[in-house]
């Protein structure tokens, strides 16, 4: 069982990892088309869970999509997709027979192959730039001298 200062340390780096990684899904522009709109909504439901023995950061399904894009359409839907990336390139600036067209062609390309992202088999910046190694490893340093605490006071309880 892990004390309430370890519990602690572990709450604080989730809130601030949460609060990281919504600023960076709705201000990284994966180059997926996800309109602005869309990243805010995604950002607005995360939210996490710290367990005996792991923490979960959950979000909307389609959340995993903007970190490590989107695969090739495997049952035809109402056309989200096009949608979005309608949405994105006005966004952009984009407007008329060339927003159509830029639209249509990028919408067939992410049904048949993918997300570039996606091809890719990398994860986009949103997550991993906020939760990597090097954050884990100062989480565990951070605990470790927690839970040191914890058996010191422990021990001189005992005595």
């Amino acid at each position: 069982m892990i004390s309430e200062a370890t519990r602690a340390k572990i709450e604080a780096f989730m809130r601030k990892s949460l609060e990281a990684i919504r600023l960076n899904a709705v201000n990284t522009d994966t180059g997926q088309y996800f309109p602005k709109r869309l990243r805010e909504e995604l950002a607005a439901e995360l939210s996490y869970e710290v367990t005996e023995d792991e923490f979960i950061l959950r979000g909307k399904g389609y959340f995993y999509t903007l970190v490590t894009g989107r695969g090739p359409t495997v049952n035809p839907g109402p056309g989200a997709v096009r949608r979005y990336i309608t949405e994105y390139l006005e966004e952009q600036g984009e407007s008329g027979a060339d927003l159509t067209r830029h639209a249509f062609n990028a919408a067939t390309r992410q049904h048949e192959y993918g997300s570039k992202l996606y091809r890719s088999g990398q994860q986009s910046e949103v997550v991993k730039s906020i939760i990597n190694e090097q954050t884990i490893a100062d989480l565990k340093q951070q605990v470790a001298q927690a839970l040191v605490i914890d058996v010191g006071k422990y021990i001189q309880e005992s005595v």
